[in-house]
């Protein structure tokens, strides 16, 4: 977030102040390099505070970044008169569709390209993007289950759709954009992952020109 925009609502020095005293211990404790040192971590890192001590920071910041989009947007009684679906506690921010969404995120699966570069031409290359690593997902999870036994393409489409697959019912229900929080569905993508290295690595055992397209292919992603 752009330090002037916090600036123009909070002095200099109390963020200054605010960062350095708590959030600043709080990211140097949390790190992997820190914890490693830590023998409580070492002998029970799954209930370990240190997993989950950021957290709260970055939530804070994602709350700070939305209330200053709405008080750009008019502030004050603007707050109170918002309608339900665009309040910052309704999981709708911004208000729209999840489907272009998820085009976007299946992009960033293979495409590194962060969401504050580019305007409208590359959202488009992104969803043309998306709508093709879509097709290939879709293609690779229809070929395991297929060709696969039932216990191996069953764990690989649970892990890719129990995640995912309530987020997405609440949002497109409620119009929210839940499912599209990339830290909610790591589980997905390594589901659709798995099935993509699966699939490629029988076609690229294969032989002819198929074999060719799938290694130029995976070159690519």
């Amino acid at each position: 977030m752009d330090a002037t925009r916090r600036d123009h609502y909070l002095p200099a020095a109390v963020r200054a102040t605010i960062e350095e005293v708590y959030y600043a211990p709080i990211n140097r404790l949390a790190c992997l390099e820190a914890l490693l040192q830590d023998a409580s971590f070492l002998r029970n890192p799954v209930t370990h505070p240190g997993l989950f001590a950021d957290h709260g920071v970055v939530h804070a910041r994602d709350v700070t970044q939305q209330v200053l989009r709405r008080l750009a947007r008019g502030g004050g009684p603007a707050l109170d008169a918002a309608p339900p679906a665009d309040r910052l506690d309704s999981g709708a921010i911004p208000p729209t569709q999840p489907g272009p969404q998820w085009l976007i995120d299946l992009c960033h699966l293979f495409v590194d390209q962060p969401n504050q570069v580019g305007g409208s031409e590359m959202t488009l290359f992104r969803l043309m993007t998306g709508y093709g690593v879509a097709c290939l997902l879709g293609y690779s999870l229809v070929w395991l289950i297929e060709t696969t036994p039932r216990r191996r393409w069953l764990f690989v489409v649970s892990l890719t759709l129990v995640p995912w697959g309530p987020l997405a019912l609440v949002d497109l229900l409620r119009g929210g954009m839940l499912s599209t929080i990339e830290r909610y569905l790591t589980p997905t993508y390594l589901g659709l992952e798995l099935a993509l290295a699966v699939v490629a690595a029988h076609k690229m055992a294969e032989q002819g020109r198929w074999a060719r397209f799938w290694s130029v292919l995976v070159g690519l992603l």
